[in-house]
């Protein structure tokens, strides 16, 4: 984790600048549009300038031909009023309607949420991290509301900006058309450019803007900030929805009414102005391909974005507080907008379009440009606005992730969409051989015309889906489910560019008809003809772009509501999510129906109304008379307006309804299946339909021999090809660019009433049993209050539904996970009025009424025979239990979460006080025993303390319980136990004897894969029983624990080999009070973590694991016994002068003996070579020295590792591979070794150092360092040499270097913290210690050290600069101290069992870091590093503390009678007096852990 270079004023600064900035550049290319003047005075100016842009000359093209008729501008500036105002219209009458169901909409998403917690004002618990308070549910119904309302008005907005600008632009881009197609495309360009960069301004600034202000609220509850954000993404796609739909049906209604009668039955051109649907038809191509796509693009951009900040909010960005990361999504888009900006100058000012063919590349090199520029702009973005490493929330875990890799994640969304794009482009453009196919099949007619289109559709949609899935594979896993968002966000990261090119396409298309219409040349229309074929393509890329964007979107949302819901599993084998994954999988189908019907119903009207006009109007065929324009647009209008409501409907109320009425886990195999199903059918549709509009297009044309031999217009082919565009037109343009719409939208409305879903969701029995409770019980409603009747429903409720929580069978295969919670799962808003409106006091729904004292007393004689009679009426069949916790503690809160989570009903006593607790987690509490054995608990769950089991245990009115009640333990020593409820409980009794593996620290996030142990002791032969163990064993490994059955002697004895050790080792490193240092060591980082694991836990648990297991103390005498041989062998090995030398700088001395296997890592070498080492030293080759300067300036070293042992050939293969030249010696003979990895060894220190290295490493031992430099010949060096150690200790190296090297040799002392085990896998992220001891001031020797430094940097390494002294004064207190520890425990013999905690597994994985380390390094570390003999002192003294702490408490009459006698036995404070039990009498007393 760290800070960002660009600070949180920079964030405010740059997001709110890049987009007031694409404001400006949206104004500026209007401005230049406007310029084109519909005046015929203006024009004929414009026409005199005689300018050659482009290629053309601007004369026009009418007069070059000797028309030079003005008229005509003039009837396009009628034709494009009458389009703007028609479009103006229509919209006004959708925005009517759908403005109602807007605040209709506003108002349920307030009431849902708001009821989650009763509509009450109180903070509450945050969702993700319940020692947090947050806002109330109140304030996120409203701000959600508000967010609704904003991600509405601005799609709207969006939509109708869109609209207008591309009415504005159509004429005008008509009119250029005449000066040249060079001019005609810049200016539909331009007109594209403005809609785009407007919506992605808008888009970015509201939700910029709503977030500050959200934020004055909220302040640091980011999680329910951004939890009401999501809101703004639902308004988004809402309004998106019902603009795609009624503009979809709109405009394809009059396109396939104008098409059907003009083209193919009277034989005349397309937008022919005699044609009475030919007005109608280019209104639809603004509030359908313009309006409805901005509105589309606008919220898959929304969505994205609030499904990124979601999961960034739980995250390390939002729990850290760091607003520049967090707001990383919108600093990617704005980002985005300055690239789109600079690509779009590529089209507008530095290429010209001089010819058709230029027109299509130029488009296709904008999404070419600006995703090469976008990526180096993401990995900028990244690197400045990201820490370098960061968490995100998956699966109840915070998951490490770089900063690079987020940087992939989004790089490869963009690069997924280009390929979408292409692919699209490949399979709709005519240029390709798939649409020319299809065209060809038009020679046998329509029919195979359609079966080659559909088949095209389909074979489409293979790469497509294999590249989001390849994004989905690497994007999660990076990230997780928040690199899923960023991808769909990287994929609209460009939005700008692709809405300017989306628009371009209908605003070309309006170009031509308006051409037509006004009756001008032919060679105009064949310019915009040709701007429109390339729009076609380009719009089918789009599409390709937003489907793609929208499956990931819709993942990630997906993956954020089954979070948010509190589902732990989604089993696709399980009947609800089974029937919901074929719902949902048909809803695209149902949908799709619905559209295409809705287009085929208004289409069939327009037909009716074109052709009563052809044959009533006389003179409309021969352009004498006028046809009826405005009866055209008006069936447009009213068929689009009444179409749209059921489709919409289908979609926003599916959620609810599955939400509610079959609860959030059919919900979820609903969005699986809509999403799953829906991106294929998107993709063929739109694919399909483009690809029949382009291949008729293809026929029209005549480009190639192959086109005209299909044509020309009129001919049979042709009309073939005319059927199938007519067939495509609401596939492309209505159903398929709605379907990815459908699977956005179900997925963020099923996240923002998420909430209301987990806790008011019913299932149909449920709600008649609700309603026959009412029925049955109305004659009461008088006397009785409300809330005792909300209470007891929800008692119905929590035991008769069998829909809304998961079965207890395990599914065999097919079952993917998804994070749990770790908030309690609330399934009915009585449980929120009982916390606002109830006392502490336990409700009368969840307890009869108490029977006076006396009763008590008598049935204590006469123990309820009748209730062991009627027990297997009792229980019910439904999958919840209601359970009694005894001892309410940390423990005992941490179990009861969970169940709450699953629906069981609990019950808590405990001697001390915690009703406040109780009630926040919604569970009943009794201060009173016999008041809780009267409400007939099914299961008895003791959570007390080990030492004060029995006495609680003996406390209990069993009389008051059902004779057939499951007694369950949870203790970490399971003899005991089971021998004290055999004895204590009477027979009728069930008794469970488990052991969770973990606690509220080590599996605070989830209970996943850890272990729990069980022995069912003792359990009745009735079904009833065999069936509630079972449930209750369900409770764990619905979590996904890892159930182990195991007898309790059994698990003693594998539980003292590990859990015994691990926190005695624990203790004894808690008293030490590790901490974290800048160099940890991965052996050091498990130290710290065992650390953390049993921190949390009281003394009285470990007393209790020594006390009543019976192996504890052989454990803690072998423990004792193993540090003892380790300090016996230390000291063994002490040798005083030694360390008087090193530490007291008095006089060098020899080392006594050379016993210490200096041939281990590159010994000293033989004394047979002294005597002419010795000549050389009178003799130094000083010529050397005059090319000492001279080094090799290239980027590669010249390495000479002395010591070639394991670590030295560890690190040789790094060298290598970064292509370094290495040479190696060592007494010892690893020729072989070095020829294997192609370095030249040396068995000659002279001849090695005749090969000039250029730097010396030394790999030798600790102890046998200074012999091996003393028998270096340095003066066959060059002067200016690079020496370095990688030794562990780092004092004594520097002190040695500096001692025995002349001046003219560089010293670099370093430290890898990690060794052959440890760095195995890579050394990313291994920190590397070094100190610049001695480097010359010469550029080259600067140089050298830096290279030599960037070898580790460059694997990954953290690079640390720091003293030699301070470097020591960290590792006493690391490095030893996990040496000593792993060598103690080696020494101890540990072994994995079938049980292993995750502290267990920390020693087991100390053990093997240090393992492979030689004794001669650990002894180095201790006889070179003046602090280890404090720390080692340190350890002696808090393991021997932990001793006494132990022995003091320990009772050896008690264990006596546990373990020998078996005896039931009685302690108290009175009858130990004096006794040597009087030292720990204060841990009998009743404890609730």
């Amino acid at each position: 984790m760290g800070a960002t270079l660009l600070s949180g004023l920079g964030t405010e600064i740059l997001i709110p600048v890049c987009s007031l900035v694409a404001i400006v550049f949206a104004l500026v290319q209007w401005a230049i549009v406007s310029r084109v003047k519909l005046s015929p005075g203006l024009d004929s100016d414009t026409a005199n300038s005689g300018s050659e842009k482009n290629g053309y000359a601007d004369n026009l093209l009418e007069e070059e031909e000797g028309i030079n008729d003005h008229s005509v501008v003039l009837k396009c500036a009628e034709i494009q009023n009458a389009i703007s105002e028609g479009a103006t219209s229509f919209l006004f009458t959708e925005y009517k309607y759908v403005g109602i169901f807007m605040v209709a909409f506003a108002v349920l998403i307030f009431l849902f949420l708001g009821s989650v917690d009763g509509f009450s004002t109180r903070s509450k618990s945050c969702t993700y991290d319940p020692t947090r308070m947050c806002k109330p549910a109140l304030a996120t119904a409203a701000f959600s509301t508000i967010s609704f309302l904003l991600g509405a008005f601005t799609s709207v907005v969006s939509g109708f900006l869109g609209m207008k600008i591309a009415t504005y632009a159509n004429a005008r881009t008509t009119l250029e058309a005449r000066k040249g197609v060079g001019k005609a495309f810049i200016t539909a360009f331009r007109s594209g450019a403005v809609m785009g960069f407007l919506l992605a301004a808008n888009g970015l600034l509201m939700l910029y803007i709503a977030i500050n202000l959200f934020k004055l609220y909220y302040g640091d509850d980011w999680e329910g900030l951004f939890e009401s954000i999501t809101g703004y993404g639902l308004g988004g796609s809402s309004m998106a929805l019902f603009g795609r739909v009624a503009g979809g049906i709109y405009t394809k209604a009059a396109d396939v009414g104008a098409d059907l009668v003009g083209k193919v039955e009277r034989n005349i051109p397309e937008d022919d102005p005699r044609n009475p649907a030919v007005i109608a038809d280019n209104v639809g191509d603004n509030v359908g391909d313009i309006a409805g796509m901005g509105s589309d693009l606008f919220g898959s951009y929304a969505e994205s974005s609030c499904a990124a900040l979601v999961v960034a909010s739980i995250s390390s960005f939002g729990i850290d507080h760091e607003f520049t990361a967090m707001l990383y999504p919108l600093i990617v888009s704005s980002v985005g907008i300055l690239v789109c900006l600079v690509t779009t100058l590529f089209a507008t000012e530095f290429f010209e379009i001089k010819s058709v063919k230029e027109i299509e590349p130029a488009l296709k090199r904008q999404l070419i440009i600006s995703t090469i520029l976008m990526t180096a702009a993401i990995a900028v973005v990244s690197w400045v606005a990201l820490p370098s490493s960061f968490t995100i929330y998956y699966a109840g875990t915070q998951k490490v992730v770089k900063n690079w890799q987020l940087f992939l994640c989004v790089a490869i969304g963009l690069w997924a969409g280009l390929i979408i794009g292409f692919v699209t482009e490949y399979y709709t453009s005519n240029a390709y051989s798939p649409v020319q196919d299809v065209a060809d099949s038009c020679r046998t007619g329509a029919a195979t015309n359609v079966i080659f289109g559909l088949a095209l559709g389909y074979k489409s949609v293979i790469i497509p889906i294999f590249a989001i899935a390849v994004s989905i594979y690497i994007s999660f896993s990076f990230a997780a489910m928040y690199g899923i968002a960023m991808a769909a966000l990287g994929m609209l990261s460009t939005i700008a560019t692709g809405l300017a090119i989306d628009a371009y396409g209908p605003i070309s298309d309006n170009a031509g008809g308006i051409a037509e219409m006004a009756g001008m040349s032919h060679r105009i229309r064949e310019r915009t003809d040709a701007l429109d074929a390339a729009g076609n393509t380009t719009a089918a890329i789009g599409k390709g772009f937003a489907i793609g964007s929208a499956a990931l979107v819709s993942l990630a949302l997906f993956g954020a509501f089954v979070s948010r819901a509190g589902i732990s599993t989604v089993d696709v084998l399980s009947p609800k999510v089974f029937i919901g994954l074929l719902v949902g999988a048909m809803l695209p189908y149902w949908f799709s129906a619905m559209t295409m019907k809705s287009v085929g119903k208004a289409a069939l009207k327009m037909v009716e109304e074109v052709r009563r006009q052809f044959n009533t109007i006389p003179g409309l065929m021969e352009g004498t008379a006028k046809p009826d324009y405005a009866t055209c647009v008006k069936i447009s209008t009213d068929a689009s307006i009444k179409e749209m409501i059921a489709p919409g409907a289908l979609v926003m109320l599916t959620p609810l309804i599955a939400g509610i009425l079959f609860g959030v886990e059919t919900l979820s195999g609903v969005l699986a299946g809509a999403l799953v199903s829906g991106v294929q059918i998107a993709i063929s549709a739109s694919n399909t339909g483009g690809a029949w509009d382009n291949a008729k297009k293809y026929i029209e044309a005549g480009a190639s021999e192959h086109a005209r031999t299909l044509g020309p217009k009129g001919s049979d082919p042709h009309k073939a090809a005319v059927i199938g565009d007519t067939i495509g037109d609401p596939l492309k343009d209505t159903s398929g660019p709605s379907l990815n719409i459908l699977i956005k939208l179900m997925a963020v409305e099923s996240l923002v009433f998420a909430p209301f879903f987990a806790t008011h969701g019913l299932s149909p029995h449920s709600s008649q049993i609700i309603k026959q409770g009412l029925r049955e019980d109305r004659s009461n409603r008088a006397t009785e209050s409300v809330s005792w009747w909300r209470a007891r429903l929800a008692s119905t409720m929590l035991s008769l539904s069998p829909l809304h929580h998961p079965s207890t069978s395990a599914s065999p295969a097919l079952n993917f996970s998804v994070p749990p919670l770790s908030q309690p799962h609330r399934f009915c808003p009585v449980y929120h009025s009982l916390r606002s409106n109830r006392p502490a006091a336990t409700p009368t729904s969840l307890r009869r009424r108490r029977r006076p004292f006396c009763i008590r007393a008598l049935d204590a004689a006469q123990p309820f025979d009748y209730e062991s009679k009627l027990a297997a009426a009792h229980f019910h069949s439904s999958h919840h239990l209601k359970i009694a916790i005894i001892g309410f503690g940390n423990f005992g809160q941490f179990l009861a979460k969970t169940l709450v989570r699953q629906g069981h009903t609990v019950l808590v006593h405990s001697r001390s006080d915690y009703s406040l607790a109780a009630k926040t987690l919604g569970v009943s509490f009794f201060s009173d025993p016999h008041d809780l054995c009267e409400e007939h608990p099914e299961v008895i769950l003791l959570c007390t303390s080990i030492i004060s089991t029995e006495r609680v245990l003996s406390s209990l009115p069993l009389q008051s319980l059902r004779r057939s009640t499951l007694f369950v333990d949870v203790l970490s020593v399971k003899e005991f136990p089971r021998d004290l409820l055999l004895d204590v409980l009477p027979t009728y009794f069930d008794v469970i004897c488990s052991h969770p593996m973990f606690g509220p620290q080590s599996a605070r996030h989830s209970w996943n894969g850890r272990f729990f142990v069980y022995e069912k002791v003792r359990i009745g032969d009735e079904e009833s029983r065999i069936s509630r163990c079972e449930k209750f064993l369900n409770v764990f490994a619905r979590e996904g624990c890892k159930m182990v059955e195991m007898s309790c002697a059994e698990h003693d004895k594998y539980a003292a080999g590990s859990q015994f050790i691990t926190h005695t080792v624990g203790r004894v490193l808690e008293m030490l009070n590790l901490e974290s240092t800048p160099i940890n060591t991965k052996g050091y980082e498990t130290l710290l973590d065992l650390v953390e694991y049993t921190a949390s836990d009281s003394f009285d648990l470990y007393y209790g694991l020594f006390m009543y297991n019976k192996s504890a103390l052989e454990m803690l005498e072998r423990l004792d016994f193993a540090f003892e041989a380790l300090r016996n062998e230390l000291f063994g090995r002490l040798h005083h002068v030694v360390r008087k030398q090193l530490f007291e700088k008095a006089e060098k001395v020899q080392q006594p003996h050379d016993s210490f296997a200096w041939h281990r890592n590159g010994a000293a070498l033989p004394s047979s070579s002294l005597a002419t080492r010795s000549q050389d030293i009178a003799q130094p080759y000083e010529f050397k020295g005059l090319i000492s300067d001279h080094l090799d300036d290239g980027s590669k070293l010249k390495i000479a590792i002395i010591g070639f042992g394991n670590f030295g050939q560890f690190l040789a293969k790094s060298f290598l591979r970064q292509g370094h030249e290495v040479l190696a010696y060592s007494r010892a003979d690893y020729s072989d070794i070095a020829q294997k990895l192609g370095i030249s060894y040396f068995s000659d220190a002279d001849d090695l150092c005749e090969e000039h290295p250029e730097v010396i490493l030394l790999c030798t031992s600790i102890l046998s360092t200074e012999q091996v430099l003393r028998s270096l010949p340095v003066q066959r060096l060059k002067r200016s040499t690079l020496f370095v150690d990688v030794l562990s200790v780092k004092e004594f190296p520097r002190s040695l270097f500096l001692q025995n090297l002349p001046l003219y040799f560089d010293v670099l002392c370093t430290h890898p913290m990690f060794g052959p085990e440890s760095g195995k896998n890579g050394w990313n992220g291994l920190s590397f210690v070094y100190d610049k001891v001695r480097v010359g001031s010469n550029e080259s020797r600067v140089s050298r050290c830096d290279r030599f430094l960037d070898i580790f940097a460059r694997e990954g390494c953290r690079m640390v600069e720091m003293s030699c002294a301070e470097h020591d004064w960290y590792a006493a207190g690391s490095q030893f101290i996990t040496h000593t520890m792993g060598r103690v425990l080696e020494k101890f013999g540990l072994e994995s069992t079938p049980i292993n905690t995750k502290g267990y597994g920390t020693l087991l994985n100390l053990v093997e870091n240090t393992a492979g380390d030689s004794f001669n390094l650990y002894y180095g570390l201790f006889m070179y590093n003046v602090n280890a003999m404090e720390q080692l002192e340190r350890l002696d003294h808090s393991f021997e503390s932990l001793k006494k702490q132990l022995f003091g408490r320990l009772h050896g009459v008690l264990r006596k009678q546990l373990f020998e006698n078996a005896e039931q036995f009685q302690v108290s404070l009175e009858d130990q007096g004096s006794s040597a039990l009087a030292s720990s009498s204060e841990t009998l007393k009743v404890q609730n852990a």
